[in-house]
């Protein structure tokens, strides 16, 4: 909305179009007065709107876009066997730390930006190496336990 807009909008006449003559009238919705002539009232808000419109603008300054830099486009890597694609997904679980404890939702919002998270196509085998992921890990912690209290 333009100054020249609000100032208009604030003031209660408002002009308006006879429906059957086409003639113009003017109505004030806060009295509930209409008037073929136009009100003072609204004639000194609308050459006070025509003042604000005729103050210039300044122009907005030249801001050159920043150029964001090209995202690499990385080729999908194909794994030759299913074994090696569960192999990769596994291994990206443990480069980023997932432990034996964490749920599907924790994992995935640190894997779910790795390249690797595609080796496997279906979420379900995704699911599926995962819960293998971590009973694989759990079973190390245990061993990793038993030792250290023998030794």
């Amino acid at each position: 909305m333009s100054k020249k807009e609000k100032l208009l909008a604030k003031c209660p006449w408002k002009e308006h179009k006879h429906a059957e003559t086409g003639k113009i009238y003017f109505y004030n919705s806060e009295t509930k007065e209409s008037t073929w002539t136009e009100p003072e009232e609204l004639t000194k808000v609308k050459e006070e709107a025509d003042k604000v419109e005729e103050t210039p603008i300044p122009p907005a300054p030249v801001v050159e876009p920043v150029k964001e830099p090209e995202e690499e486009v990385e080729e999908e890597v194909v794994y030759e066997t299913k074994e090696d694609a569960k192999a990769a997904f596994k291994q990206l679980l443990n480069d980023k730390g997932v432990g034996s404890t964490a749920t599907w939702e924790q994992a995935l919002k640190l894997i779910c930006r790795d390249k690797r998270y595609n080796a496997l196509p279906k979420l379900n085998e995704k699911k599926q190496c995962f819960n293998a992921y971590k009973i694989q890990k759990r079973k190390k912690y245990r061993l990793r336990l038993c030792v250290d209290t023998t030794a």
